[in-house]
């Protein structure tokens, strides 16, 4: 076994951590748990040319630790990765080093056991694990965005190792991201973002308007000034919580952010900005996704800053 392990290692096709080695009978289950022929093509990267057909989906899934009943998940979000206004190849290629962040919504969360609450972008939980680490694996065996040659991210993060979360939909006293996204309850989904690394916001209070300025506080710094900018905000249990209890609905929280992720003049000049620049970090509720995740062990939220106006959050469904 040590063999073929080190043989996957010297023909370019691991992410630095080993892989399952795929056999005949474990890439024919995955291929038909993802419903569709192992031929079937799901798109074309451009400009690469790199067809993305099932087959080579199944291989990637199994290699990178995927259950069978994974396999929906990964093909969905390789759909969503496709999608021309997620902007693909410049995602997979991008200097700025984001990775295709993965949003599962729906029953398929708790069927497959992802894991929506404690350490929800940390380690513990295969489902997340490797559905995310089998996006990274397709991106770099089959759209042939390996690093560096082809993604050429100057520091990258840990989330083009792996980067896959769920809502944790019933601890949440608002409406779930896919509802608010078009999708009955009902249905699966998944939801793509290209997105840097998360910040953690630690704000120790019982006051909802101290919390949502220390996330738009978190949001205002020229470090991440790219007008048009999308940004996810992942509040835990102890966060939410607090906002419920005080009224706060998704509309107040998105007006509250948007006034004040702001810049100031004195900023805006230090970092050799154009002081004539819209001061706003956000100048639309469409750029901000709420979610409800993460575990009740403290005040904490998180800023997950996407890479940028050029491409937009993707939601498909899951099928079966």
């Amino acid at each position: 076994m040590t063999d073929i392990i080190e043989r996957y290692y010297e023909a370019g096709v691991t992410d630095g951590l080993p892989v399952v080695p795929p056999t005949a009978e474990n890439i024919a289950a995955m291929v038909a748990a993802m419903g569709q022929p192992e031929d079937y093509v799901l798109g074309v990267l451009q400009p690469s040319g790199a067809q993305i057909r099932v087959k080579e989906l199944a291989i990637n899934a199994v290699m990178a630790g995927c259950l069978p009943e994974y396999g929906p998940v990964v093909f969905a979000a390789i759909k969503a990765f496709l999608t021309e206004k997620f902007t693909p190849w410049g995602i997979a290629v991008s200097t700025k080093g984001c990775a295709p962040l993965i949003i599962v919504n729906g029953p398929i969360r708790t069927k497959i056991g992802l894991n929506s609450q404690g350490s929800v972008f940390g380690s513990g939980s295969r489902a997340n694990a490797t559905i995310g680490r089998a996006v990274r694996l397709v991106l770099q065996n089959v759209c042939r965005a390996k690093a560096p040659v082809i993604d050429r991210a100057a520091l990258g993060h840990p989330g083009k190792f792996t980067y896959c979360i769920a809502e944790d939909e019933e601890g949440s006293p608002w409406e779930p991201l896919h509802v608010e996204r078009g999708w009955p309850k009902t249905q699966s989904t998944v939801t793509l973002l290209g997105a840097e690394a998360p910040r953690q916001v630690t704000i120790v209070t019982r006051r909802a308007e101290e919390i949502l300025f220390a996330i738009a506080d978190t949001i205002a710094c020229v470090g991440m000034y790219l007008p048009g900018n999308y940004y996810l905000v992942v509040f835990a249990k102890e966060h939410r919580d607090i906002l419920a209890a005080q009224g706060w609905n998704k509309a107040s929280i998105r007006r509250y952010i948007m006034e004040n992720a702001v810049l100031t003049k004195k900023q805006l000049q230090r970092a050799g900005l154009d002081e004539k620049k819209s001061p706003q970090m956000i100048q639309s509720p469409e750029q901000l996704l709420l979610l409800a995740a993460g575990g009740s062990a403290g005040p904490f939220s998180c800023v997950v800053p996407g890479w940028s106006w050029m491409s937009q959050p993707v939601t498909v469904a899951i099928t079966p």
